[in-house]
Parts: C-alpha cells; structure tokens; sequence
C-alpha cells in the first residue's frame, strides 16, 4: 500500500520519427538526410556545431566565500574534452550533441559507469528512443525508464543512466528542433525539386511537335524517345534540331526568372536561417550572445545534473565551457589587452607574458604586480611628498616620514593630518 505501488504509467510517447506523420499531401518525407540536401540547413549546422565543439569543458568549484576557481585534472575534462568514450573523440561527440538539440530538440547519451565515477558517455539517436513516465496518485513525476537502441542493440534501462540534454521542452524529456517546423522544410524540398527540374528543362528543347499527319502510338513513343536522346541531358545543350518532313517545332519558353525561383530561393535561405536564429549574426560576439550561449546553459544544468555526485555538488563544483576560443582577439588586440591588464595591476609579467605565449621573463619569485603610486606632489625645496606612501623623497634621495608641518591632505575624501613638532 505504499506510495511507489500506486505509480502508473500516466504516458508512454515514442520520441522517434513516426513515418505516418511525416508525409503530408505533398508526399514530401522530412528528416535528417533529406534536409541535409538543403544547402542553408548544412551551413548553419555547421557554424553552430563546429563554433560548440571546439570549446573546451572545465571543472570548477566556489568557496563559501563566493570564490571560484578552476579545479585542473578532474576525471571529467577528459571524459568531456578528449575521449568521451574508449573509441571516440569528444569534440565529434559536443558536435553530434548540438546537432540532436537544433534537429530534434532532444539528445540522450548513456552514461557508462565504473561504480560511481563517469568512465564514459555514448550518443543515442534520438530517432530510437521511447520514455515511460511514472507518476504517482497526485500527478508528480517519481521516475521514468527509456528504451534506446545503441550499436543495433535494444535495452531498457533507469531514467538516471542517461544524459537527458532539450531545447524548447515542457517536460523536460523532449523538446522541439527544426525538424518540427515542417511545413516550411516541405516548401523548401518542395522549391528545390521544381528548381533542379527547371535547369534540367533548360538545357534542352522545351516545346510542342506538331506533324502535318496522324501518328499511331508507336511512332509518338519513337518519336519522343529519340527526341529526348539526341536534346535532352547537359551534354545535348546547343545542339541544332533537325525536323523531318512533315513535322514543325513550337517553342514554349518559360524563363527561370519568370518562375521567380532563384528569388524564392534567396527568401527560403534566409528563413533556413530564422529556424537557426542566424539570420541577422554579423560576428562572433552577436553569434554567441544570441545563438550559442541559450544552448552552452541547457548543456551545463544538464550535464551538471546527471554526471556530478552529489557530495561535489553540495561541496560547490559544477562545470562549465570556457567560451574565450569564440572570443579570441587578434594579435594586435592581444597585446592592447594584456598591456592593459599589467598597467593596471591585473596580473604579473610572467602572467602576461603567459598569455601571449612567450616564455617568463623573470623567476617566479621575481614576478611582479605593478603599481600606480598616483598623484605626487614636487616641494619647491626639491622633496617629493607620496601620499599613497606617506613618504617624503628627500633630494638626498632618502625616503622617510611625512615632516610637513600643520598640512592637511585630502585624498578620495580621506584627510590625512600630520602634525610634527619640533
């Protein structure tokens, strides 16, 4: 009688193409491999996948104090960073991830574990997975089970054995991708299938045949069998047609631009483009703020989530991607940058130097900050008063105590009162 005996099953939903649903009247089959014939769905794949998976993944950890820093070597980098798997790398793997997010707005990986530790992480098409979710008496989710099929394996195994990463989701199980907006692609399909049929008619005579007499069934087959022979195809093109007797040629001329398709190709790119929400990116800044950054935070809570033990998470670590490839500067502006930050105090020589990637200057115990004295204040008697310092230069080129007599010094509204008696 407790409360898991009274779970049911509330949903079963198969997260795969169901084929039915993808024909409309158009008899048009969206899916992965057919809009790949789509040359704007490849570019935009490709900026997004390839600008992702170059971006490393790092462990770090916050203090009570609110500090961060990076924890170097947890086993999670490589996992994440180099071999997600004993065969595979991991930057083809974060690109197939975002892939499955635009496409289908889901990725599912199975996560492979050595007791508690994370030794591995395998990719699941989304096309063959199917989640049951259980429920309790008042409608709260307790768990779920997926069934996948990996390497032309099926299995079944706990919802907590798998990274579950969605876009544009409800439930948290499955989310929507591009694959969704189909009557857009069908029109796509659609307009490149009358496009490559339009050049292919270019090329050839394009008319009506007209014969002075009857022709019997046969002789129109031979007749448009030997037409098509000798004009039709690329190698044909510019080739004299030559009539026989009795037989007189039409032409019916119908002009791509009559048909507007080159300028409708031109409006479905850029609205290939919307899908991706591309279609006004000027640079890698606006690409990342706009596009890449919405889809880094749902990977992070996920992988956060489902790959961290609990003590680590209590204990402040969680991962994140370091962004800086997509933002690197040109030598130029490195240099501007890292001038700035050691004139201002921000880091050592060493450090800067690091960051251009030349080799330390001095020793580590030699490194240095460097420090802006401000403002000084030059005494006609040739002394120089260093407020930041309360210290006087003498012009015997000795430092020693502030000896101005009775002098007030305002600072940053902080009054400094020095009065010497002799």
């Amino acid at each position: 009688m407790g409360l898991f005996k009274k779970e049911t099953i509330i949903e079963e939903r198969n997260y795969a193409v169901v084929l039915s649903e993808l024909f409309s009247a158009s008899r048009i089959y969206i899916s992965e491999d057919t809009i790949y014939s789509i040359p704007a769905v490849v570019e935009a794949l490709d900026l997004i996948c390839g600008s992702v998976s170059q971006l490393p993944i790092y462990m770090y950890k916050e203090d009570i104090n609110g500090q961060v820093e990076r924890v170097r070597g947890h086993r999670l980098e490589k996992v994440l960073n180099e071999e997600n798997n004993d065969l595979e790398y991991a930057a083809n793997y974060k690109a197939q991830m975002i892939k499955d997010l635009l496409l289908y707005g889901n990725h599912y990986s199975y996560i492979e574990r050595n007791s508690l530790q994370v030794k591995g992480l395998h990719r699941i098409s989304p096309k063959t997975v199917t989640i049951k979710k259980l429920a309790d008496s008042n409608g709260v989710l307790r768990g779920a089970s997926v069934s996948y099929s990996l390497n032309n394996i099926t299995n079944a195994k706990d919802i907590y054995e798998f990274l579950i990463i969605t876009k544009n989701s409800e439930d948290g199980f499955s989310g929507k991708g591009i694959l969704s907006s189909k009557e857009i692609l069908e029109i796509i399909l659609s307009q490149n299938k009358v496009l490559q049929k339009a050049l292919t008619n270019a090329v050839r005579p394009s008319g009506i045949l007209k014969a002075s007499g009857r022709l019997t069934k046969d002789a129109i087959d031979r007749l448009k069998q030997s037409w098509n022979n000798f004009y039709s195809g690329v190698d044909n093109t510019g080739k004299t047609v030559i009539l026989e007797e009795g037989l007189e040629y039409k032409e019916i001329s119908m002009s791509l631009d009559g048909l507007e398709l080159v300028e409708n190709k031109k409006a479905f790119d850029t609205d290939i483009k919307k899908l991706f929400g591309i279609d006004s990116i000027t640079n890698n800044d606006e690409l990342l703020k706009r596009v890449i950054s919405p889809i880094l935070v749902n990977i992070e809570g996920a992988l956060n989530k489902s790959l961290l033990l609990e003590r680590e998470k209590k204990e402040g670590y969680f991962l994140r991607f370091n962004t800086s490839e997509l933002s690197r500067p040109n030598e130029l502006e490195k240099v501007q940058i890292v001038s700035e930050l050691l004139k201002n105090g921000l880091c050592t020589l060493n450090e800067g130097r690091a960051m251009l990637d030349i080799n330390p200057y001095v020793d580590s115990k030699d490194d240095f900050l460097l420090l802006n004295l401000g403002s000084v204040m030059f005494k006609r008697s040739g002394d120089v008063f260093i407020p930041n310092m309360n210290a006087i230069l003498n012009t015997d080129g000795n430092i020693g105590n502030n000896t101005i007599k009775n002098t007030n010094i305002n600072s940053s509204n902080d009054t400094v009162n020095e009065n010497n008696k002799e």
